[in-house]
């Protein structure tokens, strides 16, 4: 099991430090992103990317150094339902809305999108209950 908890951190932690630095890269990109899907003005947008990209890199960093991996896995659960959360209403709409999930290449948002970040929630907390 614990080899298991392991693959499963590690392609976590990957993913979301890669993705983090691709957002970083096409930084704009991402804002408008965010901007168009929560809604807000430039300035408010610019400071969720930040947040967003903040904590992706940071909680990537941690699960693949293996830093307090319980609490790296938790943190990225929140961070995919909380992602889950922020395109359901693009989703719902039928929004043609750019997720911003991988920079350029990007798809707009659907339900799979949604439901894509439940999963990676639900992977992560269900590895957080059961490695550690």
């Amino acid at each position: 099991m614990s080899d298991m908890i392991t693959v499963v951190r590690l392609c976590l932690g990957t993913m979301l430090a890669v993705l983090g630095v691709v957002k970083i890269v096409d930084f704009g990109r991402f804002t408008s992103a965010v901007r168009l899907m929560v809604g807000v003005n430039e300035q408010w947008a610019t400071l969720l990317a930040w947040f967003v990209v903040t904590a992706e890199v940071i909680v990537g960093a941690a699960l693949l150094l293996n830093m307090r991996p319980q609490v790296g896995l938790v943190a990225a659960g929140a961070l995919f339902g909380l992602f889950a959360a922020a395109v359901l209403p693009a989703a719902i709409d039928g929004r043609a809305v750019p997720c911003g999930c991988y920079g350029r290449w990007s798809p707009s948002v659907t339900r799979g999108t949604v439901l894509r970040n439940l999963m990676l929630a639900l992977v992560s907390l269900s590895a957080a209950r059961l490695g550690y």
